[in-house]
């Protein structure tokens, strides 16, 4: 399994704690956020790891060249998750996705997420729940009654689905579920952003498995926000 990283988003929300550049630069405790991140990756079995920037973060594609084993792709144009996914150039294999502003620790729930791909399941996501006030900020897993994931909405509003359980950050997908989800990417050309979210629900629609692996008692250091990169700097000093 290769781990993908994608990391081309601007964060203008963090402007005033980065001064401009990358926020997947920042220090967390002895490492910069980006170094956790692929670290997380290895943790969970991957063999080797893609970052995906951008051509607006130079700095980014300096360190990843001066990791061991890490390799560069770069996304053009800001068109999205499921497009930046395919500006990997990761075919027939299967691969663990990794948000690149946040971390889940302790880590140990994606090897459950890479077993489910190992043991058949189509794609997958971690999960947490989450307040109300916080639905439309997600991708929501909806589940049926025997537990088994029925749906995947993309930030709806609270009221379009009775589910609380988001997705943690992190995706995996099986070699046909790659192969597909960057075939359809690849042919996107906009307006607007290329998200996995549609490929995966009409998938799951098919009788297809989407594994939904909860985080337990982790927590998601989002980084991408003042007050989440305060709180995974507490936790990680």
């Amino acid at each position: 399994m290769v781990g993908i990283v994608p990391a081309a988003g601007k964060g203008t929300r963090m402007l005033g704690v980065t001064g401009g550049g990358p926020k997947e630069l920042l220090p967390l405790g002895s490492k910069m956020v980006l170094e956790r991140v692929v670290a997380e990756a290895y943790e969970a079995g991957c063999h080797s790891v893609v970052v995906v920037g951008s051509p607006e973060k130079p700095g980014l594609h300096a360190l990843v060249h001066s990791m061991p084993g890490v390799r560069y792709a770069e996304q053009c144009r800001p068109l999205g998750l499921g497009h930046a996914i395919a500006c990997s150039g990761i075919r027939g294999e299967s691969a663990l996705v990794l948000m690149a502003d946040a971390l889940i620790w302790p880590p140990g729930a994606l090897r459950a997420l890479v077993r489910a791909i190992e043991e058949g399941a189509w794609a997958g996501a971690t999960v947490r729940r989450v307040a109300d006030a916080d639905v439309s900020r997600y991708g929501m897993v909806e589940f049926g009654e025997g537990g088994e994931v029925v749906g995947l909405l993309e930030k709806p509003a609270p009221s379009a689905t009775t589910s609380r359980w988001a997705v943690a950050g992190r995706y995996a997908f099986g070699k046909d579920a790659l192969d597909a989800l960057a075939h359809e990417a690849s042919l996107f050309e906009g307006p607007g952003e290329h998200h996995p979210t549609p490929l995966i629900q009409r998938v799951i629609a098919s009788g297809h498995r989407f594994a939904a692996v909860p985080i337990g008692d982790a927590r998601v250091l989002d980084c991408g926000s003042p007050e989440g990169y305060r709180e995974a700097c507490a936790v990680l000093s």
